[in-house]
């Protein structure tokens, strides 16, 4: 009788190990880096093919209709040092001052060149802001921090740009006095793009926790057995 009580606890306790082993090992909490990247240049383009301000690092980002003159507004971000997969992407932009009802403001994916990015290419750079793929789009109430999440063409764009320059454009009202980003022609203003990448998982305490009871039993289990 001791002999068949024995197997049977002995039984128990090596299925109390395992379930404790394998929940351990399945409750892993995945983990992802973070890299925030500041904007290298942004500016923008009126309908008329002109800028309001130089463009740079400072550059003013007004986008919608400002006093009845529509303007587009850009970013250029330097993925020169980013490889790999990018599993999330948020741009954000801090918006100080909004005149009228801005609404949606639109972001596209905008084909990178020196005369856009520098302010020369004139109508051109206009037209060329809004014809690329929609990668995110924000409804503008008030002031503060903008952040857009990029959808998966955005993701998509990102990784095509690894390795060189990233340009996003901005399309906002198109009558009216109204726009959003006004008076942003500082360097205070953050214009980042955070893009995340995923990471080994990284065990729970609890998790870990609960392998050491299940290595613990397996142990004892085998002294038992031994003995």
């Amino acid at each position: 009788m001791r002999y068949v009580a024995f197997r049977l606890h002995s039984k128990s306790l090596l299925k109390a190990a395992l379930l404790a082993t394998v929940f351990a090992a399945g409750a892993a909490v995945p983990v992802r880096a973070d890299t925030v990247l500041d904007a290298t240049i942004r500016g923008n383009y009126t309908v008329f093919g002109t800028t309001a301000g130089l463009p740079g690092p400072a550059g003013s980002y007004v986008v919608g209709s400002a006093g009845g003159i529509v303007v587009r507004d850009y970013f250029v971000f330097d993925l020169s040092a980013i490889t790999g997969t990018i599993s999330a992407a948020t741009l954000s932009l801090d918006n100080p001052i909004i005149v009228g009802t801005p609404g949606t403001i639109s972001f596209y994916t905008v084909s990178y060149s020196t005369p856009l990015v520098d302010g020369s290419a004139g109508l051109a750079g206009f037209n060329a802001i809004g014809t690329g793929t929609l990668v995110g789009s924000v409804a503008i109430t008030t002031t503060g921090t903008v952040n857009v999440t990029l959808n998966a063409d955005g993701l998509a764009a990102i990784t095509a740009a690894e390795g060189g320059n990233l340009v996003l454009g901005g399309v906002g009202a198109i009558a009216g006095s109204n726009d959003a980003f006004s008076s942003t022609g500082n360097s205070a203003y953050v214009t980042s793009l955070t893009l995340s990448t995923p990471t080994a998982a990284v065990p729970e305490p609890a998790s870990l926790a609960v392998l050491g009871a299940g290595l613990v039993a397996l142990g004892a289990l085998r002294r038992r057995r031994l003995g």
